[in-house]
C-alpha cells in the first residue's frame, strides 16, 4: 500500500503542478493554495485512496470469516455480531465528530499559511502603516484556531480507536 500511496500523491501533484503552470483560469494558481494542496490535501487524499483499494479483499475476507463462524458456532456468532453492532453504534458518532473538527481544520490552515505568505511579502508595508500588532494578532488568531481544531481532532480521534479495543474486551470477557 505504500507504493499505491505514492504512485497516487505523484499523480496528484502532477496535476497541481499542470494547474499551476498551463490552466489560464488564474484561481487556481495560487501559491499559497497550491503549497497546501500539496503538504495537506494530498498526503490526505492519497492516504484514503490507498486505504481505499484494499477495502474490497478486506470485506471478502470478513464474509468468508463469518460464514465460516457462523456454520461451526451459530450462537458465538450471533453474539460476536451483535457485540460488533454495538461497539460500531459507539463508534460513529465520535468518528462523525472527529469528521467535523476535521472541516474546520483545513480551512484554518489555509488562512493561516496564507496570511503568513501576505505577511512576510508585505513586511516592508507593515512595518511602514505601523500595523504589526493587527497583523500579529489576526495571524495568531488563525493559528489559535487552527491548533485548537488540530487538538480537538486528534483527540476524538485516539478516543474513536480505543473505544472499540476496551468494549471488545468487554465482548470477550462476557
Amino acid at each position: 500500500t505504500k507504493v499505491s500511496y505514492q504512485e497516487i500523491f505523484a499523480r496528484l501533484t502532477q496535476a497541481n503542478l499542470f494547474l499551476l503552470l498551463f490552466d489560464r483560469d488564474r484561481s487556481q494558481q495560487n501559491a499559497s493554495q497550491s503549497s497546501f494542496r500539496v503538504g495537506e490535501l494530498f498526503p490526505k487524499a492519497s492516504e484514503f485512496i490507498s486505504g481505499a483499494t484494499v477495502l474490497v479483499p478486506r470485506i471478502l475476507q470478513a464474509i468468508t470469516m463469518i460464514a465460516f463462524m457462523f456454520h461451526f458456532a451459530r450462537l458465538e456468532t450471533l453474539v460476536a455480531i451483535l457485540g460488533s453492532a454495538i461497539i460500531g453504534g459507539t463508534v460513529v458518532p465520535i468518528n462523525r465528530r472527529v469528521r467535523r473538527i476535521s472541516k474546520l481544520t483545513l480551512p484554518e490552515y489555509s488562512h493561516l499559511m496564507s496570511g503568513l505568505q501576505r505577511a512576510a511579502s508585505n513586511l516592508f508595508l507593515i512595518r511602514s502603516l505601523r500595523i504589526e500588532e493587527e497583523e500579529f494578532n489576526r495571524i495568531s488568531e488563525r493559528n489559535r484556531g487552527y491548533a485548537n481544531h488540530s487538538v480537538a481532532s486528534y483527540a476524538w480521534s485516539v478516543l474513536g480507536r480505543s473505544v472499540p479495543q476496551i468494549l471488545g474486551v468487554f465482548l470477550l470477557v462476557g
